[in-house]
């Protein structure tokens, strides 16, 4: 039986003054006089009216609510969507919109609960993470908590997504800060990161942190990680900065060329205090954080609507702009494009097309203020009133044989984990092995799941990767990611590999690896092994490629690109931006 719990919204919902939280129990029993049991609320589905929907078996029941004194936070854990920024929410919309038809998401919406994560530096919440639900949704007609077990997370718990969700349409990520993207990650499906961390630090009472997308902390009030999300970060000194390019490697049985490794190796910090003071004070991060600022900007002008006036003028064309205004001077980044003249009398500004093209034009009027113009100059006449305007449609890019996708997840070995980046080789070679391309690579079956040959592999390449411990994790340094071509060789296959890629958090600069991942999806129509991250620096399969951009006037003033990435989670699947990505593999067998 499904039992509608409306009274108890209050559950996940904190006054928006911030202020002391409490910690509200939901118990429930069979009779008035109990015996009571607590629900667990994060495991209750959620209508899309935000009521409670427990799947109690009895036909009675009888609920009620404890109050326990709670933490002095100083901010919300949970904010109802009608109080979130309509700038938050007009992003999430616009993505949401933008996808319907492509992604599944046809009946989704938003939830009426989002849930807002913090960033060491910044006051406030930086980030809020909106949940898609279904306007109808119907569940399994037995106890959900029977079905979705709350447990803490252990050395044997898995990095991804171990918890499934009341919510299945999945997430959208997005910043409330122009120092990320607009939209820095979404879902077409599973549970919120949120949820998530909240099922495996067994309490809805704690602080998100996300520092880059790629690692997400559960804190308490006392700034202890319960649980996270994602690969450790490891320490590197600030002489990486001297290191700033692009490192490329390629190799087959006709011989190897990669490049020296740089002169150090990363360090596991010695407690989350040094990791949260060294990403806010060293070089390389506060480096990091201004190339991805610097690369978000053209994505907040499209948001913000600050995009500048577009002059357009053709190839020998001249035209007076400005009339009337006493203009003091200018300056234009492509000088070769137009000829330019301030005017006098009448005051204006003469510009004579001299060549196709587009460059940014700054105006400095008598009064000293400065206003940015884009100057477009065209072969043909002016731009008709049907000029596309706004954002293109998605255009969308597959590997072959999209249902030979492998759900692997790492593997235990007695002290950590397996790893990301063995992960990582053992979806690319059951893609190749499911797909029927090389079946010499994984026992020709690539099962679905991890078994034995899955294993065999997963471990010979941790070996090949000089893959190492760190706490209960496995990190690969990328200059060893390349090894796991080894494993075909030692199946006696044909292999061959080409990477690129640059330090964590500089990808942002570096567009070699994300380009080599995107001709591989285009051209190759083959998964490409991919880093991405910054803090914690992950690696995934891409499959997908989307792209649209932004047009007015004429002229292309942003472009988004998208992967969709196998995250070596079982068979969690996320949308990244390919901005930012720092390695790239292709390989073939």
């Amino acid at each position: 039986m499904r039992t509608l719990i409306c009274g108890f919204l209050v559950l996940f919902i904190l006054s928006p003054v911030f202020g002391a939280t409490n910690l509200l129990r939901l118990e429930r029993s069979e009779v008035p006089g109990g015996p009571w049991q607590e629900v667990p609320a994060n495991v209750l589905p959620i209508t899309v009216e935000g009521a409670f929907e427990d799947t109690y078996e009895s036909a009675t029941g009888y609920y009620r609510m404890r109050i326990d004194p709670g933490v002095e936070w100083g901010f919300p854990l949970n904010i109802p969507l009608e109080d979130v920024s309509p700038m938050a929410v007009g992003i999430a919309e616009e993505l949401l919109g933008s996808s319907r038809d492509l992604e599944g998401w046809e009946d989704a919406l938003l939830g009426p609960i989002a849930f807002p994560m913090y960033t060491p530096g910044i006051d406030g919440p930086s980030y809020m993470e909106f949940a898609l639900l279904s306007p109808g949704p119907e569940y399994p007609d037995y106890p959900f908590q029977d079905q979705v077990p709350l447990k803490a997370e252990t050395q044997a718990t898995p990095t991804g997504f171990d918890c499934l969700s009341a919510t299945p349409r999945g997430f959208i990520l997005v910043s409330l800060t122009e120092d990320d993207f607009p939209v820095v990650e979404y879902s077409t499906e599973g549970t919120t990161r949120t949820e998530c961390l909240r099922k495996r630090a067994r309490t809805s009472a704690v602080r998100i942190i996300a520092i880059t997308d790629s690692l997400k902390i559960a804190e308490n009030g006392k700034e202890e990680v319960l649980a996270y999300e994602g690969e450790p970060p490891l320490w590197y000194p600030d002489e990486i900065l001297e290191y700033d390019r692009v490192f490329e490697g390629e190799g087959s049985p006709d011989g190897e060329n990669n490049p020296d490794p740089p002169p150090f190796e990363g360090e596991p910090y010695t407690s989350y205090e040094a990791f949260k003071k060294d990403y806010m004070e060293s070089k390389r991060f506060e480096e990091g954080r201004k190339r991805r600022r610097e690369a978000a900007r053209e994505e907040w002008d499209v948001v913000l609507n600050r995009l500048p006036e577009v002059l357009t003028v053709t190839v020998g064309e001249e035209k007076v702009f400005l009339e009337q205004e006493v203009i003091k001077g200018f300056s234009v980044d492509d000088p070769a494009l137009a000829d330019i003249q301030i005017l006098a009398t009448p005051p204006g500004l003469l510009i004579v097309g001299k060549q196709p093209g587009q460059t940014p034009l700054q105006v400095i009027f008598e009064n000293g203020s400065e206003t940015d113009y884009m100057l477009l100059i065209t072969e043909q006449g002016a731009l008709s009133p049907q000029q596309p305007t706004g954002w293109s449609p998605w255009e969308y890019w597959y590997t072959d044989a999209m249902g030979s996708q492998r759900c692997y997840d790492q593997e235990w070995g007695g002290m950590c984990w397996s790893g990301c980046g063995p992960t990582a080789w053992a979806l690319i070679y059951g893609w190749w092995d499911h797909s029927g391309k090389n079946t010499a690579l994984i026992d020709g079956v690539a099962p679905l799941y991890n078994n034995d040959a899955v294993r065999a592999c997963i471990w010979y390449i941790v070996a090949a990767t000089d893959t190492f411990c760190f706490g209960t994790k496995g990190v690969t340094f990328p200059w060893k990611e390349h090894k796991g071509y080894n494993w075909a060789k030692y199946r006696h296959s044909f292999w061959s590999y080409h990477y690129k890629w640059t330090w964590p958090c500089f990808g942002w600069t570096w567009n070699g690896p994300r380009d080599l991942a995107i001709n591989t999806i285009k051209s190759d129509s083959r998964p490409v092994i991919i880093g991405i991250g910054c803090a914690s620096a992950h690696y995934a399969v891409a499959y997908q490629y989307k792209y649209r951009r932004y047009t007015l006037g004429g002229v292309t003033w942003c472009r988004q690109r998208r992967f969709k990435c196998n995250m070596g989670w079982g068979c969690s699947k996320l949308w990244k931006n390919a901005k930012g990505t720092w390695y790239a593999c292709k390989a073939s067998f």
